[in-house]
């Protein structure tokens, strides 16, 4: 029987696409970004739960039929605003076999679906789930190789070219967390990769370290304290070169 490990089911989220929506949190990402907001999110062996302190951490296992009855808990929200479910992670991709039975289940029962991804899973795994997913939320970290490798302990290309692929085949939401100074600064190299891609729309994330208190529960070190969220002449100035290059473009998820 497949299983889904869920460290977080999270309602009335409003960040996550369109509508009131339940958030589904699954285990393991393939990134280990600096900042990572969901920590817990990386436990997922024997070997890394010996090694971090995971009792202040309430993770589930649910089949796919046990989390729908979770998410359908909400379906009078979803009818009222145009919302519906949202998977994310870590990386909802890693768990795929799992993801993929779920938003059938989804689907089948008229449940919106969106699935928030990093983009650093094989290509074959995007398309097994595309006919399940109405909105793909893509995070971009960094449009450089170089530095979103120093930043999230992987270079970018599959996630790049995994981008490339995935808007000629679906809908999808660019999601662009922003730090001062370290990837504000290519705002400009950004647009002229997306530009000729067919985008919805581009949300602009300001940094923020509301997961840090996580660390201290888990023994780990928090190594996003030296990053900040741009100004707010800053975000607008780049709100402002996105729209001008012809994207819907918001501040906020």
């Amino acid at each position: 029987m497949i299983q889904g490990l869920v460290f977080k089911i999270q309602r009335f989220s409003v960040h996550d696409g369109p509508g009131i929506r339940t958030t589904v949190f699954l285990s393991g990402c393939p990134l280990r970004c600096l900042w990572c907001h969901n920590p817990e999110s990386f436990l997922t062996s024997p070997t890394e739960n010996d090694k971090y302190d995971v009792k202040n951490f309430n993770r589930i296992y649910y089949t796919p039929d046990s989390l729908l009855v979770e998410i359908e808990k909400d379906r009078p929200f979803y009818e009222e605003s145009g919302g519906g479910v949202t998977f994310s992670g870590g990386e909802p991709l890693m768990q795929i076999d799992f993801l993929e039975e779920i938003l059938k289940l989804c689907k089948k029962n008229y449940i919106h679906t969106a699935v928030d991804t990093c983009g650093d899973v094989p290509y074959e795994s995007f398309e097994r789930i595309i006919p399940y997913t109405d909105i793909f939320l893509y995070d971009l970290k960094h449009i450089k190789s170089g530095i979103h490798k120093k930043l999230t302990g992987r270079p970018n290309e599959l996630i790049l070219e995994n981008l490339k692929k995935l808007t000629k085949d679906a809908k999808v939401y660019l999601r662009l967390p922003l730090i001062d100074k370290v990837n504000t600064e290519y705002i400009g190299e950004t647009i002229d990769f997306i530009k000729d891609l067919k985008i919805e729309k581009v949300s602009l994330l300001p940094y923020h370290d509301t997961g840090s208190h996580k660390y201290e529960k888990l023994g780990m070190d928090y190594k996003g304290a030296k990053f900040k969220a741009p100004d707010i002449k800053k975000m607008n100035e780049i709100l402002q070169a996105f729209q001008k290059a012809g994207f819907d473009t918001k501040i906020g998820g």
